[in-house]
């Protein structure tokens, strides 16, 4: 049978790439909003068993992102100018932006407490830019993964490379700590960081497979494709949520092992949740919709931990409502800050 490519180059931006990069912002939402009560709730109960599912789903929001980013970003070679002042430049602005808000949300907080003296307001400011917040880890990783693309980019381009960079991959990152963490193999998991392959450990490998997934071909029919990508997520997905439910009805608190983003089951469910949007929606030029909500995806990563107080509002299930409300919140306000400052640069 012919070869069905399942990714056809378009002018633009790609659909299928930019839906996922939606489905992710919108993911990472519902992960922290729903957090609270998963960490909450009697692992028993039918409630924290509709949470564990819907948060396990979420958990795949920043491997598919960082995928999406491998395949824009090793798809053809890059010039460190280019690097340093399109895609690391304009991270750090938005980073920046926001980080300043986070500043005016701490320094009115000072003031309000009574504590709130020029040096402190100052401190509060400067500390939010260079340390951050706790999500904001995410920002520091993908620059990293940018400085280091020249480098990928020499290894993905050539086949024999790519590959025996992946299986060194995988099995540095996954299994041999799956392996290290049954009983008994403990002392065996500490010979194997001794090795200390750093290089080939964590996000990067869902950054270089991301770009591997997207040029993959098949001799056989994109239906076919579609329910191979199909039965393994479902299959991994649900041993994922039986083996993580089992485990924390045990122990008595949530425990989210199983489908970590570096557990051998949540590689299955993030690269195959990778190939439904890949196999499933078009390939095509972006429609206008995909490509507006997904240049929103960083700003809304980056404030919305700043509505999170209104989904804390929900209780028990109905906190799946308080993320989507965060969701819809955080994207309007991206959308209406996008639109001024589109309209100060036209009349600049």
């Amino acid at each position: 049978m012919q070869t069905d490519r399942l990714e056809e180059k378009a002018g633009g931006r790609i659909y299928w790439i930019e839906c996922i990069r939606v489905f992710s912002a919108f993911l990472v939402v519902m992960q922290h909003s729903l957090s609270g009560v998963w960490t909450t709730l009697p692992p028993e109960t039918w409630e924290w068993k509709v949470i564990n599912a819907a948060f396990l789903l979420s958990r795949c929001a920043v491997p598919v992102f960082f995928m999406c980013s491998g395949m824009g970003m090793l798809e053809k070679e890059r010039s460190l100018e280019s690097i340093f002042k399109k895609n690391i430049g304009k991270v750090l602005k938005l980073y920046v932006l926001w980080m300043l808000v986070y500043g005016v949300r701490d320094g009115i907080s000072l003031v309000m407490e009574g504590s709130g003296s020029v040096r402190t307001i100052i401190n509060a400011f400067l500390k939010d830019i260079l340390f951050g917040q706790y999500h904001t880890w995410f920002i520091m990783t993908l620059i990293g993964l940018y400085l280091i693309t020249p480098f990928l980019y020499e290894i993905v381009r050539r086949e024999k490379y790519i590959k025996y960079f992946l299986a060194l991959s995988i099995l540095f990152t996954v299994v041999l700590p799956a392996i290290g963490s049954i009983e008994g193999f403990e002392r065996l998991n500490a010979a194997f960081e001794t090795v200390n392959m750093r290089f080939v450990t964590g996000w990067v490998m869902y950054y270089v497979l991301g770009y591997y997934l997207s040029r993959i071909t098949w001799s056989y029919s994109r239906k076919k494709a579609a329910a191979i990508a199909g039965i393994v997520f479902f299959l991994s997905y649900l041993s994922a949520f039986y083996i993580s439910s089992a485990v924390s009805a045990g122990s008595g608190e949530a425990v989210q092992t199983a489908y970590g983003e570096f557990a051998p089951l949540g590689l299955l469910v993030n690269t195959s949740l990778l190939m439904l949007f890949r196999i499933l929606i078009s390939s095509g030029e972006a429609k206008k919709w995909a490509v507006v909500l997904g240049s929103c995806g960083g700003g809304i990563y980056l404030m919305h931990p700043l509505l999170l107080p209104v989904a804390s509002c929900f209780s028990g299930i109905s906190r799946a409502a308080g993320g989507v409300l965060v969701y819809l919140m955080a994207l309007a306000i991206c959308l209406v800050i996008g639109k001024i400052s589109r309209a100060v640069f036209k009349s600049v």
